[in-house]
């Protein structure tokens, strides 16, 4: 019986067999080229749209200041997808990617420019993007909030976004817009889908619509030609006035930067309109990317809480427990009042960063105290004190006592709020966490034998460079640290080049010793000018160079070639670091004011380059680091470093100084005289001062 039942059952199995392999073989008589076409299909994949293509409408005249500003900062993100819109005939000096179309580049207001762009847009983009915008010169956009709103709509609907415009009171009813009609604002940004820009060029719209134009706005004559031939108004959404944010007004551009430093506004805007101050705009762009940086680290904290701090128990999260504030293995701690900084050792930290650390903290509590009030508006006043932890492996804490503003709204009337203020104090701990601390050695094996070029800039002071050479001899030579020097020397007079003589002999003593001293001296006969000296210098480095701008009363570590060489990175990263900087008496402060010291490679630096034209002492080293900030393309590491120390000297300021180098020179000269302990000891010893 069990035989029988096998024999059955190998008998189905192959009746199955062949019944499928039948009907496969009977499919592909019948249909061979169905065959051919999925296999067709597959090999050959249609190629995805990408998301955006950006059209910037500029003019010569802004060419080399709103444009180039643009282009080095917000275009960015966009990998190249974007162009600048100019008339014909128009210089490129920022090497922009620009397209010159076949229209007067002057003839304001710009109705023709901006209708053949469009067909530009169409005829060379149409197949390969989602969605298309114009925008102008004097907008900046957040990229990582513009295409999260992008990624949630549809493009294969016609759709025309941004803010929608009605004409201002003196135009409301002379634009030729029914009541129900409305435009998006050019100013803010105006987006279309594929859909719509297929529509608007099915329709022949350089000939029609220019050929009809019955306004002199270029933005209200764009919408009524799509809402003739595709048949769309603007959005109406009152949420576009905030995502595509606009002031009009001739403070609208002071307005935008006052509602600029609140977070939350940066956060949730789109595109921020006008800003035809280019200054402005470099800042806003630093705003908003610290804004964006703050919410990725806030979301990598996140995920690692989830990840590495489950509660087995009850699959909670484990937070950082402040009852380990009040242990008895306590570090130092900060007392902050005022904005006054007391700490135990004064060089542990530097009073600039912990202000900029307290003012984004009380930000960040004052919206989320705006959050949870919808009854009153929240302001935050002050700092009535508090205190600051040294950080520890798990962050740096807070213990604060604030004041806040309470505006209470009580409703009296149907129609009318009287608004209340109240004082209030709060008392508020919280943390701020370290993310995991990663150690690489990638990098640093890498680079650790990268030569570093040091370009002195020297006139006279023999004493000081025989204590400088002398360090470079510890440090570099002994060690065998691939370190060139290159000292720029400048001759004045007759001591100066009897100075120079012994310069050379205490290199040619040195070169006996050292085989391997690598150095140049170059001798200018002028007076001296360090950023003068230091670009020089500079000349003789390659591109690939990297270079450390040294100063001759700088002593350093070897730790200080390793943070050049990690904390630098061409065409990225540009190292500005902090030094410590002596009192005469003893201990020593950090010097946050000095941007002297640089470490940055040569082809980064011809992109920027010193403003040769200061003379006299100071400045040059700040605007080196402004020139930096402004060209946003790069990183500018800036933070304290323990293994570079300025020697104290005595300074004389010239009268012959102009009156900002003059009182930067005497605040140096002040600042490096005496700490508080010295002071307060000079005072001890004077009786009946007060």
């Amino acid at each position: 019986m069990i035989q029988i039942l096998r024999r059955h059952r190998k008998m189905v199995y192959e009746f199955l067999l062949g019944l499928i392999l039948g009907q496969i073989i009977y499919m592909s008589t019948l249909s061979p080229t169905l065959h051919l076409q999925a296999q067709k299909n597959t090999l050959r994949p249609s190629q995805p749209k990408k998301l955006l293509r950006i059209g910037i409408m500029t003019a010569e005249k802004y060419i080399d200041s709103r444009a180039c500003a643009a282009y080095r900062t917000w275009t960015m993100y966009f990998n190249h997808s974007f162009s600048f819109y100019v008339g014909k005939n128009v210089p490129n000096p920022c090497n922009l990617p620009l397209v010159q179309l076949p229209v007067d580049d002057n003839i304001y207001p710009p109705q023709k420019k901006s209708f053949y762009m469009l067909q530009h847009l169409y005829e060379h983009h149409v197949e390969d993007y989602e969605w298309f915008m114009r925008v102008d010169d004097d907008v900046y956009v957040n990229g990582d909030k513009l295409q999260s709103l992008l990624r949630q709509l549809d493009s294969n609907l016609p759709l025309y976004l941004g803010q929608a415009g009605l004409g201002n009171q003196e135009e409301k009813g002379h634009i030729h817009l029914d009541n129900d009609e409305n435009y998006c604002m050019g100013g803010p940004g105006v987006i279309l889908s594929h859909v719509t820009l297929r529509k608007l060029n099915g329709h022949k719209v350089i000939e029609t619509c220019l050929s009809n134009l019955l306004t002199s706005h270029e933005d209200i004559e764009v919408g009524r030609c799509i809402l003739k031939f595709v048949g769309i108004p603007c959005t109406w959404s009152y949420q576009m006035q905030s995502l595509f944010f606009h002031l009009s007004g001739p403070k609208g551009e002071s307005s935008l930067i006052t509602r600029s430093k609140d977070t939350s506004f940066l956060r949730n805007t789109i595109t921020f309109h006008p800003l035809k101050t280019v200054s402005n705009l470099y800042d806003l762009h630093e705003r908003v990317r610290l804004a964006n940086h703050k919410d990725i680290v806030k979301e990598m904290i996140s995920i690692h809480s989830e990840l590495s701090l489950k509660d087995d128990a009850n699959h909670g999260l484990i937070l950082p427990k402040l009852s380990s504030l009040y242990s008895s293995n306590l570090s130092r701690w900060t007392f902050v009042r005022k904005k006054v900084f007391y700490s135990e050792l004064p060089i542990s930290f530097t009073n600039d960063k912990l202000g900029i650390d307290l003012g984004r903290l009380t930000s960040l509590i004052e919206s989320s105290m705006k959050a949870k009030a919808s009854d009153r508006y929240v302001q935050f006043r002050d700092i009535n004190y508090g205190y600051i932890q040294e950080p520890s492996e798990s962050g740096v804490n807070y213990i604060l006592d604030l004041l806040f503003i309470y505006k209470i709204k009580k409703k009296e009337h149907h129609t009318k709020r009287k608004i209340k203020d109240a004082r209030v104090r709060r008392h508020i701990y919280c943390q701020t966490p370290f993310l995991p601390f990663q150690i690489s050695n990638e990098i640093y094996n890498r680079r650790k034998k990268e030569k570093i070029h040091f370009i002195l800039p020297l006139a006279g002071r023999e004493e000081q460079f025989n204590k400088f050479i002398t360090c470079f001899e510890d440090v570099v030579l002994k060690e065998s640290e691939s370190v060139k020097l290159i000292v720029v020397y400048f001759i004045s007079d007759t001591e100066s080049q009897r100075i120079l003589s012994r310069i050379q002999d205490k290199f040619m003593d040195l070169e006996k010793t050292y085989s391997y001293f690598d150095r140049v001296l170059v001798t200018l006969n002028r007076v001296f000018s360090r950023a003068v000296g230091l670009d020089i210098g500079t000349n003789l480095c390659r591109d690939f160079d990297l270079m450390l701008f040294m100063d001759v009363d700088i002593r350093f570590t070897s730790e200080a070639l390793s943070n050049a060489r990690i904390l630098t990175e061409l065409n990225t990263r540009v190292y500005f670091p902090i030094i410590k900087s002596n009192f005469k008496d003893t201990g020593a402060y950090w010097r946050y004011y000095g941007y002297g010291m640089v470490a940055v490679y040569k082809g980064d630096y011809d992109k920027v380059k010193f403003d040769k034209t200061i003379v006299g002492w100071g400045k040059e080293d700040g605007d080196l680091h402004r020139r930096f900030l402004r060209f946003t393309k790069f990183e500018i590491i800036r933070t304290p470093d323990p293994s570079l120390t300025h020697i104290y000297h005595d300074v004389t300021c010239s009268k012959d100084l102009a009156s900002d180098q003059k009182r930067m020179c005497e605040t140096s000269r002040i600042n490096n005289y005496l700490s508080y302990e010295g002071l307060s000891k000079f005072h001890k010893k004077i009786p009946n001062v007060f």
